[in-house]
Formats: C-alpha cells, sequence, structure tokens
C-alpha cells in the first residue's frame, strides 16, 4: 500500500471516529437546546459553558488523529447560527427581566406609600370616631339644654297667666268691667304667645339638631372616599412582581 493511500485512510478513519465521539458527547448539549434550557435569562452564558464542557470533554478523548481539530471546529462552526439566536434571545430575555425589575421597584415603592396612606386612613377614621363621639354628646347636652331653656320660659308664662288671671278676677269682682276685659285680651294674647312659643322652641330644638346631624353626615362621605383610596391604589399594583419571585 503506497504511503499516500495509507495516509487518507488514516485521515478518513480519523474522521469518522472524531464524528461519532463529538456526536456522542454532544448529545446532552443538543437535548438541552431542544428543551429550551438556554431560553433563559443568563441562557447565552450557560450555553458557553455547556459548550465549553464539551470541548474539554472531547479533547480527553484518546487516539483522534489528525482530523480532531478539524472535525471539532466544523462542529462549533454549525453551531454559530444557534449561538447567535441563545445570544438574542438572551439579550431581550434580559432587558425584559431589567424592565420586570424597575417595575418591581415601583411597585415597591406605590406600597410603601399605600402603607403609609393606610396607617393615615386609620389614624383619620379614629378621629372620626372620636369626633363622632364628643359630636353626639355636645348634641344631647344641646337638646338638653335647650329643653331646660324652654321649660323655664313655659313656667315664667303659665306663672304670669297665673297673675292676669288673679288679677282679672279681682278686677271683675270690684267691678271693673272694662279693664277686666282689656286684662281677658292680655290673657288670650299670653296663651297664644305661649302656645306658639311651645311650637316654635319646638320646631327650633327638630331644626337645629337636624342641621348639625346633617352637617356631620356631609363629612362622611369624605370619609368613605379616603377609606376606599387605598384598595384602589392596591388594584394598579402591577402583578409581574409575582412572576419575578418565582
Amino acid at each position: 500500500m503506497k504511503k499516500q493511500d495509507f495516509l487518507l485512510q488514516n485521515e478518513q478513519a480519523s474522521g469518522k471516529y472524531c464524528q461519532a465521539q463529538l456526536e456522542q458527547l454532544s448529545e446532552p448539549l443538543m437535548d438541552d437546546i431542544s428543551r429550551g434550557t438556554f431560553s433563559v435569562p443568563g441562557g447565552h452564558n450557560l450555553y458557553l459553558e455547556a459548550v465549553e464542557k464539551l470541548e474539554q470533554s472531547y479533547n480527553l478523548v484518546p487516539r483522534k488523529g489528525v482530523k480532531a481539530n478539524e472535525v471539532l471546529q466544523t462542529f462549533l462552526q454549525s453551531q454559530a447560527a444557534t449561538k447567535e439566536s441563545i445570544l438574542q434571545a438572551d439579550q431581550a430575555l434580559s432587558a425584559e427581566e431589567k424592565a420586570l425589575a424597575a417595575e418591581c421597584a415601583k411597585n415597591r415603592e406605590a406600597e410603601k406609600e399605600l402603607d403609609l396612606r393606610r396607617q393615615k386612613e386609620k389614624e383619620q377614621q379614629k378621629i372620626l370616631e372620636a369626633q363622632e363621639k364628643t359630636f353626639k354628646e355636645n348634641l344631647a347636652q344641646l337638646k338638653e339644654k335647650m329643653e331646660r331653656e324652654q321649660e323655664i320660659r313655659l313656667r315664667e308664662q303659665e306663672s304670669m297667666l297665673d297673675l292676669k288671671r288673679k288679677i282679672s278676677e279681682e278686677l271683675l269682682n270690684e267691678g271693673f268691667k272694662a279693664k277686666n276685659e282689656e286684662m281677658q285680651k292680655e290673657i288670650n294674647q299670653l296663651k297664644e304667645e305661649k302656645e306658639r312659643n311651645n311650637v316654635n322652641k319646638a320646631s327650633d330644638i327638630a331644626q337645629i339638631l337636624a342641621s348639625k346631624d346633617n352637617n356631620w353626615h356631609l363629612e362622611e362621605p369624605e370619609a368613605e372616599a379616603a377609606r376606599k383610596e387605598p384598595a384602589r391604589a392596591a388594584d394598579n399594583l402591577s402583578p409581574g412582581c409575582n412572576s419575578l419571585a418565582t
């Protein structure tokens, strides 16, 4: 056999052997590519590490012959498109991850603000409850005072009526008919005034109490809106951070 033929056969044998060894060693890498193992943030570095381990394992294979490096370079060149695709995907995922991280940071700030608003709402609620208690106490005291004053006025008017009735009776007994008639007019006027005062004062008390009660209830929708505001703010928080955490 000629030397040239021997060298050719040696090259062919080396090529087949190296190709077979490389195909066997690269099976895990090919499986990882198919499963999308490298389609994650940082996937490009993972891919490079896997290829480096493959090269190290390949270099440890004995008796590869003259085609060892050529077969390896051919394999690496065949992976160029895959390598570039993984790099582009990694860059896109990294950009998305950065955007999500920024969104999460924004959410954390929003949650802090939300906690402060909730705390403020609790404090405002306590203040409102204290104000309501004070309001009801003051309202009860005002009602009691007005009723007491009305009762005093009614007693004074009743005393005045009794006095005028006695005077009228004395005038009638003494024969002062004209003066008695005038006194009766005064008595009737006083009765009417007493009745009007009785009705008006009851109405005044009701109006004052109703006015104060309405003023209090006008404040309640504002307090209710303040209580609902943190809930609306919580609904606006992005759920993306949960997926990032997992």
